[in-house]
C-alpha cells in the first residue's frame, strides 16, 4: 500500500520541487539573507524615443543593411523631434545621412574576390560574416558558433566548417587566402598558415568605440567591402548617439554605481578596455582600474567604502558571491544587476549589445 502511495505522490512531489526552484531567488548555505537580482531589459521604452529592441539591434549587426538604414532613420527622427522642443541631441549630420542611402545601395552589390578569408579570431569572424558574402569565408574558429547569446545561428550557419588551431584543413580556400590572426595567436599556427601559403593580417585589440570603428574600416579595405564597413560604422555611431540621448533625457539617479567582475574573486574592469570606455560614456565609471588594460582584484571592504547604491555584476551563469558579500549587500539594500560576462568582454560590432545592457540598467535606475 505504502509503495503504491509513493508511486502516486511522486509526480506531485517532482512538480512541487520544480516550482520551488523556479521561484527561488538566492540564498547561501550559511546566510540568513536573500537577494533578488535584476537583469537588463530586452527592449528600451520611452515616451520620447522609438522602442529599441536588443534582438533587432543584434539582427542589424549581422549585416542586415535594410534594418540598419531603418533604425538609423528612426533614431534621427527621434533626435529631430527632441531638438524641436529645445533639447540638444547627438545625431549624424545631413551629409552622413545622405551618404548612408548611397552606401545602402552599394552594399547590396555582390563582388568577386581575389582572396578567400580565414578568420582565426572571433573578432575577425564576426566582422567577415557581416561584411563579406559567405562563399569567400573558408571556415570559422572553433567555439565561435557556440556563443548563441551573442552570435545567432542564422549568422554563423552561413559558413559550414569550423577550424581549431591545430587542424587547419579547412582554413585555406581555392583562391589565395588572407588569414586574420591575433597578436597572441600560437606561433605554430602562424607558421603552419604561412607554409600553406596564407597571407597573415593582425589587428590590435580596440579599447574604445572609435578604435573599433577604425578597425572595422580597415577590415573593409582588406576585403574590398569598404561601403559595407562604413555603413556598419555609421550604424554603431548612430546607436551610441541614441543611447546617450536616452540617458540625457532620463538621467541616472544620484548615487554610486559599481561595476564588478564576479568570478571566484571580485575585480574591477580595466579603464583601457571597451567595457571601461562604455562605463565612461554612460557616467558609470565610479569603479574602474585606472590606466589598466586588465581586471584588478578588489576587496569587499573597498567596495563598501564607496557606499554603492547599485552594483552591476558581470557573471557567467550564476553569481559566485560569498556569504560575506551577500550579507553586506543585503544589509545595505544594494540593488544587484546581473549582466553576461561573455557579451561584456566581446570585442566586435556585437560589443554594441554590451553597451545596450549597461544603458538599460542606467535607464532602469533613472528618473
Amino acid at each position: 500500500m505504502s509503495r503504491n502511495l509513493y508511486t502516486y505522490l511522486l509526480p506531485f512531489l517532482f512538480i512541487a520541487s520544480w516550482w520551488s526552484l523556479a521561484f527561488y531567488t538566492h540564498n547561501s548555505k550559511d546566510s540568513e539573507h536573500t537577494i533578488t537580482y535584476f537583469h537588463p531589459k530586452k527592449t528600451l521604452h520611452s515616451s520620447h524615443f522609438s522602442p529599441l529592441n536588443k534582438e533587432e539591434l543584434r539582427d542589424a549587426l549581422t549585416g542586415n543593411w535594410d534594418l540598419v538604414a531603418k533604425l538609423i532613420h528612426e533614431w534621427d527622427i527621434d533626435a529631430e523631434l527632441l531638438e524641436e522642443r529645445g533639447e540638444t541631441m547627438k545625431r549624424l549630420n545631413r551629409r552622413e545621412i545622405r551618404e548612408i542611402y548611397k552606401l545602402l545601395r552599394l552594399s547590396k552589390e555582390a563582388r568577386e574576390k581575389t582572396f578567400c578569408f580565414f578568420p582565426h579570431t572571433y573578432f575577425s569572424a564576426s566582422l567577415l560574416l557581416a561584411l563579406v558574402d559567405p562563399q569567400w569565408i573558408t571556415s570559422l574558429p572553433q567555439g565561435f558558433r557556440e556563443e548563441l547569446e551573442i552570435y545567432p545561428s542564422s549568422f554563423t550557419n552561413r559558413v559550414e566548417h569550423d577550424v581549431d588551431p591545430f587542424h587547419l584543413e579547412y582554413a585555406m580556400g581555392e583562391e589565395k587566402t588572407l588569414a586574420f590572426v591575433a597578436p597572441f595567436s600560437h606561433p605554430t599556427t602562424l607558421t603552419t598558415l604561412e607554409k600553406r601559403g596564407a597571407h597573415l593580417l593582425s589587428f590590435p585589440t580596440p579599447i574604445t568605440l572609435d578604435e573599433l570603428e577604425e578597425e572595422i574600416q580597415q577590415v573593409g579595405r582588406y576585403t574590398d567591402e569598404e561601403e559595407r564597413a562604413k555603413l556598419l560604422c555609421y550604424f554603431i555611431r548612430a546607436a551610441r548617439y541614441n543611447l546617450e540621448n536616452r540617458l540625457k533625457i532620463d538621467p541616472l539617479q544620484p548615487g554610486t554605481t559599481c561595476y564588478l567582475n564576479a568570478r571566484t574573486v571580485l575585480s574591477l574592469p580595466g579603464e583601457e578596455t571597451l567595457v571601461g570606455d562604455f562605463l565612461k560614456l554612460l557616467h558609470l565609471d565610479h569603479t574602474v582600474a585606472k590606466n589598466s588594460i586588465s581586471d584588478t582584484p578588489i576587496e569587499l571592504e573597498e567596495i563598501l567604502q564607496k557606499q554603492p547604491e547599485r552594483v552591476i555584476l558581470s557573471v557567467r551563469g550564476a553569481p559566485l558571491l560569498s556569504k560575506e558579500s551577500i550579507e553586506a549587500f543585503a544589509e545595505r539594500n544594494v540593488d544587484l544587476y546581473l549582466i553576461d560576462r561573455e557579451l561584456q568582454q566581446t570585442v566586435s560590432q556585437f560589443s554594441l549589445l554590451a553597451l545596450f545592457d549597461l544603458c538599460s540598467i542606467a535607464l532602469e535606475t533613472g528618473s
